[in-house]
């Protein structure tokens, strides 16, 4: 197979690209990078605080452009909800908003939503577990382990996998996301314009 993310053949359904695959297969090492900085389950509310600052920070960054950078009925509106879960969860009032007309291209966007939406699966692992050490769980956990659940992430995986895409600009959101999540910092507060 060659190595090459754009031009990496893989068939799904129906004979179509598997968007979702090639993604995987493009993004894997910067989607392990991430998951190890964040291999400890937050067996504190200190330490979940930083978690959920970071995703704050990678949803600010890139959730809301993604969603309004793709035609997919309700994906602005779930960032939104995801938005509001995290600021609910830290008790903190947004100071600005990201720029509502902002976009990024549309093979990017998706990718970078393969990358957030597909944390959905960690966080049913997270929620059971921050149940257990820290006795709670949180609003935005519950809320992307309900889309996890409800089977509104295969219907998005499917709606990926539909779509004709650059698998170069789509690597680039997906790796983007990785990378940012990767990189934040314990301790470090998220670069969300919240004070």
């Amino acid at each position: 197979m060659n190595a090459n993310p754009a031009s990496v053949e893989i068939a799904g359904p129906e004979g179509r690209h598997d968007n979702r695959s090639l993604l995987r297969h493009a993004t894997r090492s910067a989607h392990d990078r991430a998951e190890r900085r964040w291999s400890d389950v937050p067996d504190t509310a200190h330490e979940m605080a930083k978690f959920l600052n970071a995703m704050l920070s990678l949803h600010l960054e890139f959730g809301l452009t993604a969603a309004s950078s793709v035609d997919q009925h309700g994906a602005l509106e779930l960032e939104h909800k995801r938005l509001a879960a995290l600021r609910g969860d830290l008790e903190i009032v947004p100071h600005t908003e990201p720029d509502p007309t902002a976009r990024m291209h549309h093979d990017t966007a998706w990718g970078t939503l393969y990358a957030l939406n597909g944390s959905a699966l960690g966080a049913t692992v997270l929620m059971r577990q921050s149940r257990e050490t820290i006795g709670a769980s949180t609003r935005y956990l519950e809320l992307m382990s309900s889309f996890a659940r409800s089977g509104a992430l295969g219907t998005f995986f499917r709606t990926l996998n539909r779509q004709t895409l650059d698998m170069r600009r789509a690597t680039s959101g997906a790796t983007a996301v990785f990378a940012a999540m990767a990189d934040q910092k314990p301790g470090a507060p998220a670069a969300t314009g919240y004070s």
